[in-house]
């Protein structure tokens, strides 16, 4: 038998019985995990719907998802045959909630341009772009915090990505940008039901000739499930934004594919800053220095340290700690091998408990089986990333701006410091 938990596979040894009822909680865990980012969702949608005292929206939510690349291909006919010559077409759906709007936006672009960090900064932009005309029609101010999700994949969990976000909060564009990710596998949501509408017009209709109908179709579909008008038309130009940030990317940020929640805000010398969670509800990291930056007389060369990410030996379950406290365990213990162990919160909490104790000898001897699980996981998902790195250079940079960040980054450490992904400092303007 070969037991399947997203994507990875275990292969049963013979496995007592007890052994199986631990891979089990194991596979429990996980999916409770699942459904914790998914009530975190729902609670954004929520906040994001609210406005202060003078009606203007707090946060501006963005939801965005690709649609099935080969359901939009144009020309169509109700039966496909053999040799026919399509238009590729991708269609991106971004469900937005700022306040008292709420409906949906809808490109489409090309073969022309691939997908990527360019395509999707692009689609990013022409979001906000939207989102603010909206805001103006109704008179209301744009957020100053703007919040996005998105699904697991690299078009959208990308350095460029990072850094542009990292720009907008250098630009005073907002204060705060958090961007959530869903885990993969469990990345279905309520954009989806807006597509299945689509995909069934799409089934229904004898022939679709050209992208501008099926643009219509789109139209005619949403005007019929949303209360709101949606913003529904095609992207044509792209930056080439991979080029532009080439020079400043901060290279020594590793692993930035694994967590599942970033956070961008501004720093000392409004520099932006990243900080990360595994999984929302934890403590953001790397913590930040606890003594201040107090003068700018003297900078040091950038170190090693925070800006690898961390990640838990078990990262599909947010650590062995909560494998084990959800087991009703003590916390999890460091071994020289980096394989967690259990160890009991006290003695006395085993003392006549042969049934905790048994408990403990099948997760110690699954504990190997659950951490490869775990790190064939992280590949499956590094895997995914199309990890994009090219870049056109900035024109001007204030000088101020880069002592800070040099000040900054001498400060971090293994433990404390701060990911700052716009390294201008290294490069003279």
């Amino acid at each position: 038998m070969i037991f399947k938990f997203c994507g990875a596979q275990l292969l049963d040894r013979n496995l007592k019985h007890s052994q199986r009822e631990v891979i089990q909680k194991f596979r429990q865990l996980h999916l409770s995990q699942q459904a914790k980012e998914r009530e975190f969702l729902d609670h954004r949608k929520i906040q994001a719907a609210k406005v202060d005292d003078a009606g203007n929206p707090l946060h501006l939510f963005l939801f965005s998802d690709g649609f099935t690349i080969y359901t939009c291909n144009t020309p169509r006919f109700a039966k496909d045959s053999k040799g026919d010559k399509v238009i590729e077409t991708r269609i991106v759906g971004t469900e937005i909630i700022c306040g008292p709007i709420k409906t949906v936006l809808v490109y489409r672009t090309d073969a022309m341009v691939g997908g990527g960090a360019n395509s999707s900064i692009e689609l990013l932009r022409q979001m906000l772009i939207d989102a603010s005309i909206l805001l103006r029609k109704r008179g209301l101010r744009c957020p100053r915090s703007l919040w996005l999700q998105f699904d697991n994949c690299g078009d959208n969990k990308n350095k460029e990505v990072n850094m542009y976000c990292s720009l907008l909060i250098e630009l005073f564009a907002f204060d705060e940008i958090e961007i959530a990710f869903l885990i993969v596998g469990h990345t279905h949501a309520s954009i989806d039901q807006y597509f299945s509408v689509i995909a069934k017009a799409i089934r229904k209709a004898h022939f679709i000739g050209t992208p501008v109908a099926l643009l219509e179709l789109i139209r005619r579909c949403h005007d019929s499930s949303w209360q709101q008008k949606a913003v529904i038309r095609e992207i044509k130009v792209y930056y080439d934004l991979k080029e532009m940030f080439k020079p400043y990317l901060n290279s020594k940020i590793k692993y930035f594919t694994i967590p599942h929640f970033f956070r961008f805000t501004p720093s000392y010398g409004h520099v932006a800053i990243m900080e990360y969670m595994m999984f929302t509800g934890g403590r953001l990291m790397p913590p930040r220095p606890s003594v201040p930056i107090s003068n700018m007389t003297s900078f040091k060369e950038h170190t090693e340290g925070s800006e690898a990410i961390e990640f838990p030996e078990l990262a599909v379950v947010n650590g062995s700690s909560a494998l084990t406290e959800f087991l009703g365990l003590g916390t999890a213990s460091s071994s020289s091998s980096h394989i967690a162990t259990v160890a009991p919160k006290s003695i006395n909490d085993l003392l006549g408990k042969k049934d905790k104790i048994d408990l403990i000898r099948d997760v110690n001897d699954l504990m190997v089986d659950f951490e490869t699980i775990s790190l064939r996981s992280l590949q499956q998902q590094e895997a995914r990333m199309n990890d994009e790195a090219d870049g056109i250079p900035i024109q001007r940079v204030y000088e101020v701006r880069n002592n800070m960040q040099r000040k900054m980054m001498s400060q971090n450490t293994s433990t404390e410091g701060y990911i700052v992904w716009l390294d201008l400092a290294k490069r003279k303007v």
